[in-house]
């Protein structure tokens, strides 16, 4: 195993650091940062061989200077260095449907940014002032890649805060959470936590499956009725009870009612737009005029509210 001075070596460093990376590449950036060709218990193993020559905040500044002012050395070491701190990171966002791995490079990424951005001259350390920028794209990353539909930031970050109390309250009670526990410690209104645990659910597709009757399997989009399908009130007229249909008609006129027993075939047989049309003396477009009329009085009856 590399000792601590063969590490801070030049020649040494750099073949830790294309170790750590898996000599990958970011894409747009002349820098070796790149981590998806490994995997993310190989990452953290490679990590771990520079934990124990972490440099302190102030060592960590110090780079950041030097690669502000140009020194691409620095600049790598500054970033391979920090490593740890952004494995310790991703750990924090683990299990979200991301890899370790992919939240390490993105963690790398915003170091990279963080360095781009960052000033000496204000006196802030850099640790503390990369820390920001590493959760930020941690967190940018898992609302673009974790669900199908995608969150604003800062609605992920309250579902992380949601599920951290959440977990507080599991260890310390011994049990769920109740709202009223969650409101409490989070500070929020029952309002923003009602809409918190709506985002929270995952998205279902409309083609997956379910058993339905007599073990058919069915899609979940079939559940779903379309309330303006004209067939649907055809479904509705031609099997409803006597009574029901009785009821929906008395909302029509004298006309309308008698349009939709003639097309509809309530009175037996249907009938054409053309023959209602002679029976009633008016044109065929006339009769499918009064016939949408009619429906969507029908539509409104029928659906309760409407």
């Amino acid at each position: 195993m590399e000792s601590a001075r063969d590490l801070a070596s030049e020649k040494g460093f750099a073949a830790s650091f294309d170790d750590v990376v898996g000599r990958g590449r970011v894409v747009g950036r002349d820098h070796p940062a790149a981590v998806t060709t490994a995997s993310g218990v190989e990452v953290e193993r490679r990590i771990r061989r520079l934990e124990s020559v972490e440099l302190s905040s102030a060592e960590l500044s110090d780079l950041a200077r030097r690669a502000v002012a140009g020194d691409g050395g620095a600049r790598d070491r500054l970033v391979a260095r920090c490593l740890p701190m952004v494995m310790r990171v991703a750990r924090g966002y683990a299990g979200r449907d991301v890899e370790l791995a992919d939240l390490v490079q993105e963690g790398v990424l915003g170091l990279l940014r963080a360095l781009e951005r960052f000033d000496p001259s204000r006196g802030v350390p850099f640790a503390a002032y990369a820390g920001w920028w590493l959760r930020q794209a941690m967190q940018q990353a898992i609302a673009e890649q974790s669900r199908s539909v995608r969150l604003p930031t800062h609605v992920l970050w309250d579902i992380h805060q949601l599920r951290e109390a959440r977990s507080e309250i599991l260890a310390s009670q011994g049990r769920e959470a109740s709202s009223v526990e969650l409101e409490r410690d989070l500070g929020w209104s029952p309002r923003r936590l009602d809409d918190v645990l709506r985002a929270e659910r995952p998205a279902v597709s409309l083609d997956a499956t379910y058993q339905g009757d007599e073990d058919a399997v069915d899609r979940l989009g079939d559940l779903i009725g379309d309330p303006l399908s004209v067939q649907a009130y055809d479904d509705v007229l031609t099997n409803a009870t006597g009574d029901s249909v009785r009821t929906l008609l008395s909302t029509l006129t004298e006309r309308e009612r008698q349009v939709l027993q003639w097309r509809l075939g309530l009175d037996g047989e249907e009938l054409s737009l053309r023959q209602v049309g002679r029976r009633l003396g008016m044109s065929g477009e006339r009769v499918r005029q009064i016939e949408k009329r009619a429906l969507v009085k029908l539509r409104c009856a029928a659906i309760p509210g409407g």
